[in-house]
């Protein structure tokens, strides 16, 4: 950490943290670190957790932070992995069931932010579960009850791990449909936002539109207020995908991977042709707001 010029606060902190994971390894009689060991000591400490206030993190979680630094190191030998294909740290015994169950949401057509998700949530829930048995059969739903609650606050995780468990069921690994067991939690019900015409109004007029910048944030905002499209979509949005012709926006849908035709409307028409009018002719393909 001091080779790799970490403040001498956070140094000592991890230090601390290192001791408290040393005493827990020895009173659990652990000999050997890995990625299930760091999951269990953060379970069980309650130092250097940070500060949440009114549901916003006020403070950083040292203690996770040191855990993630410390997996690193025994995954990647370096403090940060190089940036690539994210690995989530799976036990040995259940990383072939792990494999099994992204090879078959990938068959499914799942995409790949997805599939990272589940990927994420699996590996650790199969990490939990190593800690209690390393016999996939053997799960039972006195093992399994509280591992739910562990994930109960981690938003779309329940529902990554119930897709996993019908797929243990599906394909025999257990005897039982565990994924029945889960109790998803009630959401409240969203009153949904909106902008007044004089607001978004206001919002149009306060851009800046003699500036470069001014001129992309004045398109984007009008492609959002006009036409309804997604941040996502937006941000994917390259010139060929404008129909000056015919005046239309012809997309597939970041989300959906479905295809879309939207009319062009003049003043949306005009504000992209005046964001970038040479960009627009010269290099059609690129993005349009990168």
């Amino acid at each position: 950490m001091q080779e790799n010029q970490y403040a001498a606060n956070s140094i000592n902190t991890y230090r601390k943290i290192c001791d408290l994971l040393d005493q827990f390894m020895i009173e659990k009689s652990l000999t050997d670190y890995d990625s299930s060991v760091g999951q269990f000591f953060l379970e069980n400490c309650n130092k250097y957790r940070g500060k949440i206030e009114n549901g916003k993190r006020t403070m950083t979680d040292m203690s996770l932070a040191f855990v993630n630094t410390l997996d690193n190191i025994v995954l990647f030998n370096e403090l940060r992995p190089e940036k690539g294909e994210k690995i989530y740290p799976c036990p040995e015994c259940y990383n072939h069931i792990l494999q099994r169950y992204l090879s078959h949401i990938h068959n499914k057509g799942f995409r790949p932010a997805t599939i990272d998700g589940h990927y994420r949530y699996v590996a650790e829930f199969l990490a939990l579960i190593a800690q209690k048995t390393n016999c996939f059969s053997d799960l039972t739903p006195i093992i399994l009850y509280p591992l739910f609650e562990h994930f109960a606050s981690k938003g779309e995780s329940l529902y990554c791990i119930s897709g996993f468990l019908k797929f243990a069921f599906q394909t025999q690994l257990v005897a039982e449909d565990f994924s029945l067991l889960i109790q998803f939690p009630r959401e409240k019900l969203k009153v949904p936002t909106v902008y007044s015409k004089e607001e978004m109004c206001k919002t149009l007029q306060s851009i800046n539109r003699q500036t470069i910048k001014g001129k992309r944030d004045y398109a984007m905002i009008l492609l959002a207020y006009r036409l309804g499209l997604r941040a996502s979509d937006i941000t994917e949005l390259s010139f060929e995908n404008v129909d000056l012709v015919k005046n239309r926006i012809n997309i597939v849908q970041i989300k959906t991977q479905l295809p879309l035709s939207l009319p062009l409307p003049p003043e949306v028409k005009n504000a992209i042709t005046e964001y970038h009018v040479r960009k627009f002719f010269f290099a059609p393909e690129l993005l349009m707001f990168r």
